[in-house]
């Protein structure tokens, strides 16, 4: 019998997928055998079957695995008279874990029969779902390397483990009510309650919720705050609580109608909120939302998510209306993870505690993403998403083992080995020492886990960074070489890895976010660049502003109007009588003379900056934010509804100029918008102007890129291309112009991916030797 085997990579390995051969392979008659490779599955079969097999596997495959690629060559060997599932050789496989997923559809009807035997157990799981990256703290990924460990299979659970025709084969969490984890309530005593019998820790929090109560529910990834998104009282309990004033709350929802009385779900959001990921995806608010005005402060999309698990499927049943559902710790700490921490930190938050003895070894959040014309955008890259591979493209083979310590804010790190990158789960802002301490946690955790060992370290050129910092220290430490990359050249290389360009490609990127050191030292944060893994030149900047109090203006926004207000017509009794109305409670004249002596007030040409002084013109943004973004996500929204009503209005005009004979740089300059803005200010109609300067913003970029004049392809970085109304008016504007456009999928816009980009640079810049 001539055999041939066939060779398949991407995510084949703990999903279950040697067991979906095996059954498939007994379904065809089929004589040969799987095991895991180092760089994903090997099958051997016979040769007259392959064309069926490969047919059937890609039409087939289980839930959570994907499949890259599928070569085959024949081979010289003598097949079994039957199929079997063979070991791997030691050492032979590659090490990682899979991402954690959502309950499947199997799963889900065994909690709700009342004849099976996980009827209504928290935490049944199979192959095709349940945690996964939570829950391992050692390599392989085998139950005795999980905080499963601590539970001893039952008989039933240990056939259905042992069964290749079982779903529940290999699933390294798999239990059920006899031998798995177990859940229970707690009251602020930090007694289990069991007064009475007649009730069960599941229904004492529910009727926690259902009085107004603030839950604390310990989960897959962390712990979860919980309370009735209709109630306002609960809303704002909780948001006094947690210290967290404005920022947006997710909501959960018991199934996908209810969602829908909520929020407007299209078919693609529905696919993303059903999809095994689970994530929380924004979705346009519906009229009226119905929801408590605390939970969106002046925003119109709402974050919303299904349950995921069957602890939450089992809560949400209860209810009718959404769940304020966010995570579980004071605003700015890490997420809680543990009992203990959670009794101690949260008591001064929740009523009540539902936990459980299922150990959490990697704290992961829940994952945010958006519709964007283009497709999904993930904004927050985490559970259900992380720690997925990536494909190094073609030119960085043979590279070494790399880390790169990515960004303070929205912090994510990327581990490079055999030409995959891993990038890590959303971290969070390091200005927080305990999460810095916590991502170096997770560093050591993630390299354990993938075998990682790095002999080459990438970070922000900004040496001031705490992400830089501990890079530092990591390549003092270890005696390694270290690459500081800028900040602009490694968004725009992110977007190239994760659109597989080769090392050969060259694009012209527009990457606008709030600020990052360029390689003068000057502060970057609206700029185009042509771009190479190894190099970028700078085409195009913002007219630079000053900066006045340095990071005290990304708190408070009216400082930047000042500085932009200073730059257009000088000292405050020359302004306008409009603006120096609006900041007549503000310390102008000190600010002004800051700006003059340039004491703490350096210059930058920071788009959020701008958008954050706009947004002060027209009284839409807060005095201080509460957020990163707030101003500019407000007036965002302020004008996509004005836009929705009243259609498009007239953009405004903004100049490009090229700044000297000598430097062919084209500098963006936005001074005329502040005399055009004064008509909105006048007529009180703040979302007319904010939508005529957005509108216009995204004209004059899409300009300034067309008279370039080539073919080279475009892409869109940072987190200012979050804002979907710019995104897609330049889109519109290049693509008819017949510009090819490349803008972020899997790989977040914002910092969160940024250790991607600093990555391929580094790979880049030391393979060239320079």
């Amino acid at each position: 019998m001539k055999a041939v085997r066939l060779h398949i990579t991407g995510k084949v390995q703990g999903v279950g997928f040697r067991p979906f051969v095996w059954r498939l392979a007994m379904q065809l008659e089929l004589p040969g055998w799987v095991r895991n490779t180092a760089n994903g599955v090997c099958i051997a079969v016979p040769d007259d079957a392959v064309e069926l097999l490969q047919n059937r596997l890609l039409a087939e495959r289980p839930r959570l695995a994907r499949i890259d690629s599928i070569t085959s060559e024949s081979c010289n060997e003598s097949l079994p008279g039957y199929f079997e599932i063979r070991p791997s050789t030691a050492g032979d496989v590659q090490t990682g874990v899979a991402s954690d997923a959502s309950i499947c559809a199997n799963c889900l009807n065994e909690l709700t029969d009342p004849t099976d035997r996980r009827h209504r157990y928290p935490f049944l799981n199979c192959t095709n779902c349940g945690p996964r990256f939570s829950i391992i703290h050692g390599i392989p990924y085998d139950r005795s390397n999980t905080s499963m460990s601590a539970f001893e299979l039952c008989s039933d659970c240990q056939s259905e483990y042992d069964d290749p025709s079982d779903r529940r084969y290999h699933a390294q969490p798999v239990a059920c009510p006899r031998c798995g984890p177990q859940l229970w309530f707690e009251d602020k005593s930090f007694h289990p309650e069991r007064s009475n019998n007649e009730q069960n820790p599941l229904q004492q929090a529910i009727e926690l919720i259902q009085a107004g109560g603030v839950l604390a529910l310990r989960g897959i990834g962390g712990f979860h705050l919980a309370c009735l998104a209709c109630d306002e009282e609960a809303v704002a309990r909780l948001r006094q609580r947690k210290f967290r004033p404005t920022k947006p709350l997710a909501i959960m929802v018991r199934d996908i109608d209810v969602a829908r009385e909520y929020a407007m779900i299209d078919s693609s959001i529905e696919t993303l909120l059903t999809s095994a990921a689970a994530p929380i995806v924004l979705s346009p608010l519906g009229s009226p939302s119905g929801l408590a005005p605390s939970v969106l402060v002046g925003l119109g999309k709402v974050g919303i998510m299904l349950p995921y698990s069957p602890l939450h499927y089992l809560l949400l049943a209860a209810f009718n209306t959404p769940l304020v559902m966010t995570s579980g710790n004071h605003g700015g700490a890490p997420p809680i993870t543990d009992n203990k921490t959670a009794r101690e930190e949260l008591v001064d938050v929740a009523d009540g505690w539902l936990l459980h003895n299922r150990e959490i070894e990697n704290r992961i959040d829940d994952s945010v993403v958006q519709i964007s014309q283009s497709g999904m955008q993930v904004l927050r890259r985490a559970r259900g998403l992380a720690p997925e591979l990536i494909n190094l493209p073609d030119g960085f083979a043979d590279h070494p083992d790399a880390i790169a310590f990515g960004a303070d804010s929205k912090n994510a790190f990327v581990l490079a080995k055999c030409g995959q990158a891993i990038l890590s789960q959303h971290m969070g802002d390091l200005g927080d020492p305990r999460l810095a301490q916590d991502a170096l946690n997770n560093i050591d955790r993630l390299m354990g886990l993938f075998d990682v060992r790095p002999s080459l370290v990438m970070c922000d050129m900004h040496n001031n960074y705490q992400s830089s910092r501990m890079a530092q220290a990591y390549a003092d430490a270890h005696d390694l070489p270290i690459i500081a990359v800028q900040h602009h050249h490694a968004h725009a290389a992110s977007l190239m890895v994760e659109q597989q360009l080769s090392t050969e490609t060259e694009i012209v990127a527009l990457v606008q976010d709030g600020i990052g050191m360029g390689p003068d030292g000057a502060i970057w944060g609206a700029e185009m660049l042509r771009v190479r893994y190894e190099h970028a030149e700078h085409l195009a900047t913002l007219l630079p502003a000053a900066l006045p109090g340095g990071d005290a203006a990304a708190q408070e926004p009216w400082r930047n109007l000042v500085a932009r207000l200073f730059a257009r017509y000088g000292p405050k009794e020359q302004w306008p009588l409009e603006y120096q109305t609006l900041l007549s409670n503000f310390p102008v004249k000190a600010v002004c003379a800051a700006i003059s002596a340039g004491i703490n007030a350096p210059n930058t040409s920071s788009a959020g900056r701008l958008f954050d002084a706009v947004a002060v013109a027209l009284g839409i943004a807060p005095v201080r934010q509460s957020y990163e973004g707030e101003a500019a996500m407000l007036m965002e929204h302020a004008a996509s509804n004005y836009i929705h009503k009243h259609g498009a209005p007239e953009p405004l005009a903004l100049y490009s100029k090229t700044a000297t004979d000598n430097v062919k740089l084209t500098v963006l300059d936005p001074s005329s918008i502040w005399d055009a803005l004064l008509s909105d200010i006048s007529a009180q109609t703040p979302a007319c102007g904010a939508a005529r300067f957005q509108l216009g913003w995204a004209e004059a970029w899409a300009e300034i890129v067309l008279n370039q004049g080539n073919e080279t392809p475009i892409a869109l970085s940072g987190g200012s291309f979050q804002n979907q109304l710019i995104s897609n008016r330049i889109a519109d504007n290049l693509e008819n112009a017949g510009r090819r456009l490349l803008q972020h999928s899997t790989v977040p816009p914002n910092d969160g991916g940024i250790a991607l980009g600093q990555l391929a640079v580094g790979l880049a810049i030391h393979k060239s030797g320079k």
